[in-house]
């Protein structure tokens, strides 16, 4: 037991899981995900194909077509040497394709055809720069495609609906070291009923709709140590839902958001959103790990939201700074349908660092203004940390079943600690001149609250708590 005088052990003890937390997180982003191999076969120079422009004078899409068609069935690689390409029109990749460039390489449009409308089934696959060949297959017939190191940039001509890549129905796509820039375009990647893809080390700027969209329920999904910052009016950054238009019943599952750097400018944008949205769609098991959100200094905006969760959710070692009016980390289990999750929701939110959050309403744009709000059933809440800011609630759940451990707020926050009935009203506050701990707050409300950190003797509790070696304080009322 870690006595109330030694704040500095209790913050090593929590960075310390942080530490092993992130550890976990970076091997459990690979481990049974298999990566894309190295392109085999012909390796090709897009600019050795009639048609293919690298001073952007040239309409190049008929050329780079041209090349995609030219890899044969074993695979091979398109290499864009520097230079930049105009495209008018989507260029569809058949399997084991990479397309690369050594740098110095930007692929760009100033009219897009064919603006995303109905695409799964995608009778008419246009409005993208590049995805796959077989996209209306229902059976994940692609696989194996790559994009490296390549600039986009949209321009101003293609609206909040076009999507620089789009990839649907295939399996083991890498998307890596890539920057994706323009006005307002609304993805600059989007998986539709995917398996096992990766974006990785990709810089995105000005979108409206999503730098990284999943739906249609994709399957193991890794968003690693990407750098996202919003345009006006954007929606969310990264978006993973079950929703789609081919099937109310879809589930996604198994993903992995680690590493991410998130800046919400000029809107007030969620950062990660995970949901079900339809009715029966299900998002089941992922993982949120290492991610930097930044809030705009004027509209803030949301951080990471969870809706109609099941299975096993970890939410650890995150860095929220800047975000409101509503709580800055939001799980919510249960679907949308109102039926009970499967499988049987286990969502954990530990070691997160939230700093300088203005939180004015609550879960449901409803009371109970929490720095973490956590629905349904389920849930486990510790070794949290909220810096400075305005909150009613440090922690608020409204489950019976919600298993509370030590969170940190600060002197000077507004913070209260409880679930509606459960667990009420404590705040574990550092002194800033003594480093003491303090217990803030009165407890003469029903419930009780579990802490290792809990004082040596019952000395100077609040009202209402009773003081156990066991390291339980009781709140009678």
């Amino acid at each position: 037991m870690l006595p109330l005088s030694r704040p500095a052990s209790a913050m090593s003890m929590m960075l310390t899981r942080r530490a092993l937390l992130s550890t976990a997180a970076v091997l459990a982003a690979t481990r049974g995900h298999a990566l894309v191999p190295p392109a085999r076969g012909a390796l090709l120079t897009a600019t050795d194909f009639p048609g293919v422009d690298p001073t952007g004078v040239a309409d190049s899409t008929a050329g780079l077509r041209a090349a995609a068609a030219a890899i044969p069935e074993e695979g091979g690689a398109i290499m864009l040497p520097p230079g930049r390409y105009r495209v008018s029109d989507s260029i569809l990749l058949r399997s084991g394709t990479r397309v690369f460039s050594p740098g110095g390489t930007t692929i760009f449009t100033q009219a897009m055809r064919g603006m995303l409308g109905v695409v799964h089934p995608a009778e008419d696959f246009r409005g993208a720069a590049f995805g796959n060949l077989n996209h209306g297959a229902k059976n994940l017939a692609d696989h194996d495609i790559a994009i490296e190191n390549i600039t986009f940039d949209w321009g101003t001509a293609n609206g909040s609906n076009s999507h620089i890549l789009r990839f649907i129905s295939a399996r083991r796509v890498r998307v890596r070291d890539c920057v994706f820039t323009g006005q307002r375009y609304g993805d600059a990647v989007a998986f539709l009923a995917c398996d096992n893809c990766t974006v990785e080390d990709c810089h995105a700027e000005n979108f409206v709709n999503a730098a990284l969209d999943a739906w249609h329920g994709c399957t193991r999904l890794r968003f690693l140590n990407n750098t996202l910052v919003t345009g006006p009016g954007c929606v969310q950054v990264i978006n993973v839902n079950g929703m789609g238009d081919r099937a109310e019943n879809t589930t996604s599952s198994d993903f992995v958001i680690t590493g991410n750097q998130i800046t919400l400018r000029d809107s007030a944008a969620t950062a990660i959103y995970l949901g079900t949205l339809a009715t029966g769609a299900k998002v089941v098991n992922g993982r949120i790990t290492d991610n930097t959100i930044i809030g705009d200094p004027r509209q803030r905006g949301y951080g990471i939201v969870g809706r109609g969760l099941g299975g096993r959710f970890i939410v650890a070692a995150n860095h929220l700074i800047g975000l409101g009016p509503a709580p800055p980390i939001w799980m919510d289990t249960g679907y949308y349908d109102g039926k009970t999750a499967t499988p049987t929701p286990d969502c954990v939110v530990v070691n997160n660092i939230i700093s300088d959050a203005e939180v004015t309403q609550g879960p449901f744009n409803k009371g109970h203004a929490a720095a973490i709000a956590l629905t349904g059933d389920g849930h486990y809440c510790a070794g949290n940390r909220i810096v400075g800011g305005k909150y009613e609630w440090l922690v608020w759940s409204n489950s019976a079943s919600t298993v509370l451990g030590p969170n940190l707020g600060s002197t000077g926050s507004l913070g209260r600690y409880g679930d509606d009935g459960f667990h009420h009203a404590l705040v574990l506050d550092a002194d800033p001149q003594s480093g003491a701990w303090r217990v803030q707050g009165d407890l003469s409300a029903s419930g009780r609250l579990i802490l290792p950190n809990v004082p040596t003797s019952p000395q100077g509790l609040p009202k209402g708590a009773v003081w156990s070696n066991r390291g339980v304080l009781s709140v009678v009322p």
